[in-house]
């Protein structure tokens, strides 16, 4: 069995040493954002309060803005062990990086079997390996960032959705909860988790007609428990603070650029440069524009991201 294994147990040696070596020194020192997931963390663990005095929130009220709550939460057993320190703050990140490169590996392993029928065991191999010395996931796993934990939830999600299909239908209420994390996570998946859960269903639909109508049920009363008070949350509890704040749909100056731009054309107020030139044409563009810059030559290998990030 530990031979089959061999090079799995390799590879975790591997992620575990990238992701674990001099965590507490490399990166030097800790920003911001990690100061912050550290006082909250000892405040819940000291308080059972935010450093605002929120009772267990299921967001955070930061200086700045209003937090997710599942990377906090992780980091309350850390910081109690090592206090306020980068071992305290960032080791829940390695932790969730280490088990993904696991749980990538056993995820590509069923899609392999399942859906591909291919065989021999190189392409889970070769896949866990490459995420294993990938530079941005070591990078956010050794730092006080959310994206490893969401990663985590998200591969487990899909893994035990496939499960679901060929072992026992019970699978589908793990799988349910794994999804209904994602969002408590990281702001960004209260969009996209909606999204990748409709198309699994409407892609996978024949198989998931055949499975059991109770753990059908109850696997949408899951994912029903997590997300209502989250959808709570971000009505009335600050939950989309976020959201509106790096959104491009919330950029109080658009407004401006667009009466410049139809200044600049010379065709007036009239109908012909309001149709060129509106909000929607202007969300277009700096939608399109920042997709596409995550790809650029500047932002892969020149400038990289341009939030700097300000150490302590």
């Amino acid at each position: 069995m530990i031979r089959k294994y061999l090079t799995l147990i390799f590879i975790i040696i591997l992620a575990s040493f990238l992701r674990l070596y001099k965590l507490d020194t490399v990166p030097v020192s800790m920003f911001g954002d990690e100061m912050d997931v550290g006082y909250q963390a000892y405040s819940i663990l000291k308080t059972g309060k935010d450093y605002y005095g929120n009772f267990m929130p299921f967001h955070f009220h930061s200086i700045a803005e209003w937090r997710t709550p599942a990377y906090i939460y992780s980091a309350v057993p850390t910081v109690a062990i090592f206090g306020i320190t980068p071992l305290g703050v960032r080791l829940p990140a390695a932790i969730f990086g280490i088990l993904g490169v696991i749980g990538f590996y056993f995820l590509i392993k069923q899609i392999r079997l399942t859906y591909l029928g291919i065989k021999g065991s190189s392409l889970e191999t070769i896949a866990s390996f490459l995420l294993a010395i990938s530079p941005w996931h070591i990078q956010y796993s050794r730092a006080g960032f959310e994206v490893t934990q969401m990663l985590f939830f998200l591969i487990f999600g899909i893994f035990f959705f496939f499960e679901s299909f060929k072992k026992n239908s019970k699978f589908l209420l793990v799988s349910a909860a794994f999804f209904g994390l994602m969002p408590w996570v990281y702001s960004t998946a209260k969009l996209f988790t909606p999204m990748l859960v409709i198309f699994l269903i409407l892609i996978f639909s024949r198989n998931l007609s055949k499975l059991d109508k109770r753990n059908l049920a109850g696997s949408i009363l899951v994912f029903a428990l997590f997300i209502v008070p989250l959808v709570f949350t971000i009505l009335f509890g600050g939950g989309a603070q976020r959201f509106s704040y790096i959104s491009v749909f919330s950029d109080p100056t658009i407004k401006h650029e667009v009466g410049v731009a139809r200044d600049i054309d010379g065709w007036g107020n009239n109908v012909f440069s309001r149709a060129f030139h509106n909000k929607f044409t202007f969300w277009g563009e700096a939608v399109i524009d920042n997709f596409l810059n995550s790809f650029s030559n500047n932002f892969l290998f020149v400038g990289g991201d341009i939030n700097l990030r300000v150490e302590i």
